[in-house]
Parts: structure tokens; sequence; C-alpha cells
């Protein structure tokens, strides 16, 4: 962000260094992302079938397996909070679009 002078949000600013590994767990994040349920409404978690498929397309051992699934599920629990509080957000700020607009008319 030095091209605009600024120094970049908090979220960046405090994002802590990568240790060996998290490029790995990240990777792996996004691709098995990709096989949650979403529906109009909704987004469900990255199914569990799917985290061990891919643990042992890896070659993950047993005891790495058991790492790399606790890992998963925690970042998709972090996920699916911040996309409920997203979906919380949308939803006020429609509320409050909807109340604004209660009270006009449209005359043609």
């Amino acid at each position: 962000m030095a091209s605009t002078g600024r120094e970049g949000p908090d979220w960046y600013l405090e994002e802590p260094e990568r240790g060996l590994g998290d490029d790995f767990y990240l990777a792996a994040f996004h691709r098995l992302s990709t096989t949650r349920m979403i529906t109009a409404d909704a987004i469900g978690p990255i199914p569990d079938d799917k985290i061990y498929d891919f643990g042992k397309r890896k070659g993950l051992n047993d005891a790495m397996l058991e790492v790399f699934e606790t890992v998963i599920y925690r970042m998709d629990s972090a996920y699916m909070l911040n996309e409920m509080d997203k979906q919380k957000g949308r939803q006020a700020a429609a509320d409050r679009e909807a109340a604004r607009n209660a009270g006009k008319t449209k005359i043609r």
C-alpha cells in the first residue's frame, strides 16, 4: 500500500508471520472451500469426507491427518462465523433501506 501513502488495514498489518506448513494449510483450505454447499441464503461447512480424502491424497499419515482435520475445521469455523457476520450486516443494511423506502410512494 506504499503507492497510496497509506499503511493498510489493521487486519493486514497485524497478520502474523507464516510458519512452516502454513502455506499448505491455506492452499488446502481454499481448495476445500470449493466443496462446501452454498444455497441462496446459507453457506455450509466443508464436508468431513472431503477434508479426509484431501489429506489422504496428500499422503498424510493418521497422526498428521488428525492435525490437518483439526486445523481445517478451525479455519472453517472462523470463516463461517465471519460469513454469518457479513450476512447479518447485509441484512441490517437491507432492513434500513426498506425502512427508509417504506413511506415513499412511486408516482408514474
